[in-house]
C-alpha cells in the first residue's frame, strides 16, 4: 500500500523515533558496558569499546569528575559544570565511563553526540521519552530533575547540530535545577559558540586532556597488552612497541587509540617490523586528504592558501586576524566564519585575545599540527599531492633524542 509522500515521511520519523526508545529505560543511554571477557575476541582488550579498570596518566582528571558528582548527591553543593577538552585518542569517553561505572545509573545520564545529534535529540535522552515540541520536553525535563534530579553527561557535544540552541537549553535546566553539566568535546573553541547569558550561568571548569607523550602511550598500550592471552605477549617485541608509541607521539599527536590499532594491525598480520609500522601510519595518516581537500569549495580553498602563504612569512608561527584581513581582502565576517569552519575541521587552531577598550577582541591562528600544515603543502589545487613522496622517511636518531627512548 501507497502512502502520499508526507504522510510516509511523518510514519518513517515515527517508527524511528518508536524503535531508539522502544524498551529503553533512561538507562538506554547511561549505561557503561565493559566489554571484558571475550573469549573469542583476545584482541578486543585493544579496542576503543573495552573500558579497562585502571585508567594510566589520567586519574587527576578521574578524581576531578568523581567529586563534582559526589558533592552534588553527597552534599547536596552545586558543583562546578565541567568542560573536558582535548584531541581524539586523549582519553575523554574513556575516563568519563570509567567515573560513570561507579555510581548507579540513576544518578546520571549519558548522551552521545554522535548518536542523538540534534539539541532536541539531546532533551528527549534526557527525558527518556518523546514529546512534540521543545517546550513540553523542557517542562517535563524541569519537573523531573527538581525531584530526581542527575548529572548531565555529553560525550563528543561538538557532533551535536546547532549547539547555540544546546547551551541555550542547558542554561535553562541548570539554572533551574542547578543539576551538574559535563561535556567533553574536540572542538577546541567550544565556549565560543556559547551564547552570553548561557557562558555566565554554566561557568564551565575547564579540564584539558592533553597529548599523551611517547612514554605515557607506552604506559597505556602496554598494560592492555598484559590483558592478552601469553601466546600473543610473547610475540611482541618491547623495541617494536617502543617505536610505536614513539611514531604515535611524533605524528599522531599523542593518540593513545591510534597506538592501540596500530599494535592491533601489527597482532593481526603477524608482523613488527619498522617498515610495516611505517607503512601504516603513512596509510593511517594521509587520511585521504586528497578527498578531504577536494570537498572544501574553491573560496575555501583559496583560503587556506592564504593561510598557508602567511603562516610561511611568519616562518611557521601564529597570524593575527589583520594579517589574514590584509591577505584575503575579505570582509571581517566572511573571515571569521571560515576560521570557525577550519576550526571544527581540525584544520587550524584559533586562540581569542582580548584587547581590551576600545579594540576589543581578536583571534590569532595556527594550523593544528606540523603534520596537516605539511601535507597541505605539498597538494595543489585540487587537492592531489604534488609530490609522491611528500612523507618524509622516519629519523629514528631525532625521535630517539627527542622521546629519550631506544628504538
Amino acid at each position: 500500500m501507497s502512502y502520499p509522500r508526507h504522510v510516509s515521511f511523518a510514519l518513517s520519523f515515527y517508527m524511528r523515533g518508536r524503535n531508539l526508545f522502544k524498551g529503553k529505560s533512561l538507562s538506554y543511554y547511561s549505561e557503561t558496558e565493559n566489554m571484558t571477557g571475550h573469549i573469542n575476541r583476545p584482541l578486543a582488550v585493544l579496542s576503543e569499546a573495552f573500558q579497562p579498570e585502571n585508567l594510566p596518566h589520567r586519574s587527576k582528571e578521574a578524581e576531578l569528575i568523581e567529586k563534582q558528582i559526589k558533592l552534588f548527591f553527597n552534599e547536596g553543593v552545586c558543583p562546578d559544570n565541567l568542560l573536558l577538552r582535548g584531541r581524539t585518542g586523549t582519553g575523554k569517553t574513556g575516563t568519563l565511563r570509567h567515573v560513570l561505572s561507579k555510581f548507579p545509573s540513576e544518578y546520571y545520564v549519558f548522551i552521545q553526540g554522535q548518536i542523538v545529534r540534534t539539541p532536541v535529540g539531546v532533551l528527549q535522552a534526557i527525558l527518556g521519552k518523546k514529546h512534540q515540541t521543545e517546550h513540553q520536553l523542557i517542562t517535563e525535563i524541569l519537573n523531573q530533575l527538581r525531584f530526581h534530579p542527575k548529572a548531565i553527561v555529553i560525550d563528543e557535544a561538538e557532533k551535536i547540530n546547532k549547539l547555540n540552541d544546546l547551551f541555550v537549553h542547558l542554561n535553562t535546566i541548570h539554572r533551574e535545577t542547578e543539576v551538574p553539566v559535563i561535556l567533553a568535546t574536540n572542538y577546541l573553541a567550544i565556549r565560543e559558540r556559547m551564547p552570553d547569558d548561557a557562558a555566565e550561568t554554566l561557568l564551565f571548569k575547564a579540564v584539558p586532556f592533553w597529548e599523551y607523550n611517547a612514554e605515557q602511550l607506552y604506559d597505556i598500550v602496554a598494560a592492555r597488552i598484559q590483558l592478552l592471552p601469553k601466546d600473543y605477549q610473547k610475540t611482541i617485541p618491547d623495541e617494536a612497541l617502543r617505536y610505536i608509541c614513539a611514531r604515535t607521539a611524533k605524528e599522531g599527536e599523542g593518540n593513545a587509540r591510534r597506538a592501540r590499532e596500530v599494535m592491533r594491525k601489527c597482532l593481526v598480520e603477524g608482523r613488527f617490523d619498522y617498515p610495516f609500522v611505517d607503512a601504516f601510519f603513512e596509510r593511517v595518516m594521509t587520511v585521504d586528504w586528497d578527498v578531504i581537500y577536494g570537498n572544501f569549495s574553491r573560496a575555501e580553498r583559496q583560503f587556506l592558501h592564504s593561510l598557508i602563504e602567511v603562516t610561511l612569512e611568519r616562518n611557521g608561527s601564529e597570524i593575527s586576524f589583520t594579517d589574514i584581513l590584509k591577505t584575503t581582502k575579505l570582509s571581517r565576517p566572511r573571515i571569521s566564519n571560515l576560521l570557525t569552519f577550519f576550526e571544527e575541521q581540525n584544520v587550524i587552531l584559533a586562540r581569542s585575545i582580548n584587547r581590551g577598550y576600545p579594540h576589543g577582541r581578536t583571534r590569532r591562528v595556527r594550523f593544528a599540527s606540523n603534520d596537516v600544515f605539511r601535507r597541505l603543502t605539498t597538494l595543489d589545487e585540487y587537492g592531489k599531492p604534488e609530490n609522491a613522496k611528500d612523507a618524509e622517511e622516519i629519523d629514528v636518531e631525532a625521535l630517539e633524542k627527542q622521546t629519550g627512548l631506544k628504538l
